[in-house]
């Protein structure tokens, strides 16, 4: 196989996939998926021939009837009808083309809905083997339309129209074909075979105009073969004395079965506007034999073409005959176009690009060497050129595959716009993420800073109550330890002539000093720090004996259960303030006596400590001892400062249940 029969297999196999699965949706496609295939798909385009349009004059096509009521959804169809029943791989559908002075070229008046039938002659109806409808999206287009068979077995094909569109010049509903191919290992079946139609404009018997039923298999589509691949050749050209046409003649090498034989037109100019006419070089009457002897002793006419109009001719001409086994083929121009010299005399011209010749679908003529024979004849340009399988624009496509890649070719390209669009919404989502994601980013930056500060002003205010609570603890403890042993030492001196006594409060100073010591590592670092105490009535009885000497004190405790159970600088705190409002009734209220009554349930525990001294009023300004307010406010209770019924200070604390915290540790 061939790598053009394997290009054209490849897009036959696409067309046939985008038919079946529809228009491609590319909403769950991501955007690597997405480049991936427009990747590809500029690939494949670079692979596939040009879509350019023939700028000479012939035949256009199939046009059937224009009614005087214009009626969109009117039925017209045309038919193919073949020799005999034949197997079918695909039907081809070429549209007419019109210039549109806005959009360029577009198809004109190719059908928005149809269907394809096809039977047998046994068969009237025939069977629907292909449906199209305006959903399917096909206009607009300018490229053939790909339709696969699957081998199927039929005698006619009627392509039937139910929804018409409009021909460009005067806006009229009809059908317009230009070229309809059966295809079947590369041959087209449909060639010059018998046409019928609904109905024809401007009608079956009119030949020299440029719409005829018959045109639609006369095997001229509107289209340049127009590869751009592979190495750009020269047409062969030359011109002869009139009264002396050559021959051409052309060995295969060994005898083949043949079946058609192709002659490419050579390049009229790429200059605008041309130097020669559209049909420049091409034969106006040609016969081609055949044989197996080199003499052509046994010669067979496989052609004998005579063209009296322009609709008869075209840049590629192609010729069917019956199948049969030769070697040697002759070329005899019996008429060409004719051109005149300075001396004036006339001279007739044969200009081809390509001579093809087949056996099956593979042009056996390639490579092969021509023989021309003549007399008077001027050679402009190489013989080899005819077989050297390249025209003006690059390698020579079998017709079938051709067909199939400008179907192709139309397909990507109406794909890629979609998938441009597909790319670009890609984009735009992921520009937008980005933008988002810049946001969050930007939030979630904020959003550390704004933790960080947080976190850096708790752990101030942490450090400032660690460096409160270490001031009140030294202050309470440290404070209150040192009041205890300066009281001692008055003592002690008082009681110099006293051993025992003397001894006795001595160890109290050991024992306040060693308290101290604790105190200071509890305060250095609490959590390391043992329980200093016993129960609080214990320590509250021990610290007034030693603080308190020479003043009578009443000491009443309720709810030991509760303060047992609260946690453990709690239970300190509590203590430190009791003690502290014991040095203070020691050193400033003159008192001689004090109570202290501490109550614990589980709604609160209230601390109340009552003396005798001096009193407060609230004219005289007293507030509440900073030292007690900041120990306070440490356990985060309430404190309230009165006068006592026998004209001292009552000091009340109060800390609140959800403040007990009651897990001990």
């Amino acid at each position: 196989m061939t790598l053009q029969r394997l290009l054209g297999l490849m897009a036959l196999l696409g067309i046939a996939l985008q038919q079946a699965l529809g228009s491609v949706s590319y909403n769950d496609w991501d955007l690597s998926a997405l480049e991936t295939r427009l990747s590809d798909l500029d690939a494949e385009l670079e692979q596939l021939p040009a879509l350019a349009m023939r700028s000479d004059s012939g035949s256009i096509g199939y046009r059937s009837d224009s009614p005087e009521v214009p009626d969109p959804h009117r039925t017209e169809w045309v038919q193919i009808n073949l020799d005999q029943e034949q197997t079918i791989v695909e039907i081809i559908l070429v549209p007419s083309i019109r210039r549109d002075t806005q959009n360029g070229f577009q198809a004109d008046g190719f059908p928005r809905a149809f269907h394809v039938l096809a039977g047998t002659n046994n068969e009237a109806e025939g069977q629907i083997i292909a449906s199209y409808s305006a959903a399917d999206q096909l206009l607009p287009r300018t490229a053939p339309l790909v339709i696969p068979c699957q081998n199927l077995r039929a005698s006619w094909i009627r392509i039937v129209a139910t929804e018409l569109s409009t021909r460009g010049w005067d806006h009229v509903y009809v059908l317009q074909l230009a070229e309809v191919m059966l295809v079947k290992d590369g041959r087209n079946l449909a060639f010059r075979q018998h046409i019928t139609a609904s109905s024809t404009s401007p009608g079956p018997f009119f030949k020299y105009v440029a719409h005829n039923q018959n045109y639609i298999v006369d095997g001229f589509v509107p289209y340049i073969m127009d590869d751009y691949k592979g190495k750009q050749s020269t047409a062969y050209y030359c011109n002869f004395p009139v009264e002396t046409p050559p021959t051409l003649t052309l060995d295969l090498e060994a005898p083949s079965l043949l079946s058609q034989i192709n002659l490419h037109g050579m390049e009229v100019s790429d200059s605008v506007p041309q130097g020669n006419k559209d049909d420049f070089g091409m034969l106006k009457h040609l016969r081609i034999e055949a044989a197996n002897q080199a003499d052509f002793s046994d010669a067979r006419v496989l052609v004998d073409f005579e063209s009296d109009s322009i609709y008869e001719s075209g840049p590629i001409m192609q010729f069917q005959f019956t199948e049969d086994h030769y070697r040697y083929l002759k070329f005899t121009v019996l008429k060409s176009d004719i051109t005149k010299k300075i001396t004036n005399s006339p001279r007739g011209i044969l200009g081809l690009a390509e001579i093809e010749v087949f056996s099956g679908n593979t042009n056996v003529a390639l490579g092969k060497s021509f023989a021309i024979d003549g007399e008077g004849i001027d050679l402009h340009r190489n013989l080899n050129a005819l077989t050297d399988g390249r025209n003006f624009y690059g390698d020579i496509l079998p017709f079938d595959v051709w067909m199939r890649q400008l179907a192709r070719r139309h397909d990507l390209e109406a794909e890629r716009p979609h998938l441009v669009n597909a790319i670009n919404q890609a984009y735009a989502r992921q520009k937008a993420n980005l933008r988002l994601m810049g946001y969050l980013a930007s939030a979630l930056a904020v959003g550390i800073l704004i933790i960080y500060l947080i976190g850096r002003i708790k752990a101030m205010r942490q450090i400032a109550r660690i460096r409160k609570r270490f001031a009140a603890d030294l202050h309470d403890e440290v404070g209150a330890n040192l009041h205890a042993i300066g009281l001692l030492s008055d003592l002690a001196h008082d009681a110099t002539d006293e051993k025992e006594k003397l001894q006795r409060i001595v160890s109290e100073v050991r024992a306040v000093t060693e308290r101290t010591s604790d105190a200071v590592r509890y305060c250095a670092n609490s959590q390391e720090a043992r329980d200093p105490m016993g129960t609080l009535r214990q320590d509250m009885h021990r610290i007034a004996k030693r603080m308190m000497h020479g003043m009578d004190y009443q000491i009443e405790v309720e709810g030991e259960t509760f303060l047992q159970r609260l946690k453990l600088r709690t239970r300190n705190d509590l203590f430190l303030f009791y003690k502290e409002c014991l040095v203070n009734i020691s050193r400033h209220s003159g008192a001689t006596a004090f109570s202290v009554q501490l109550t614990a349930d589980a709604r609160r525990i209230q601390l109340i400590i009552e003396d005798n001294g001096q009193g407060y009023s609230a004219e005289s300004g007293v507030d509440v001892p900073p030292s007690l307010k900041r120990r306070a406010q440490l356990m985060h209770a309430q404190i309230q400062l009165e006068c006592s019924d026998n004209g001292g200070t009552k000091i009340i604390l109060t800390l609140k249940h959800k403040r007990l915290f009651f897990i001990n540790q």
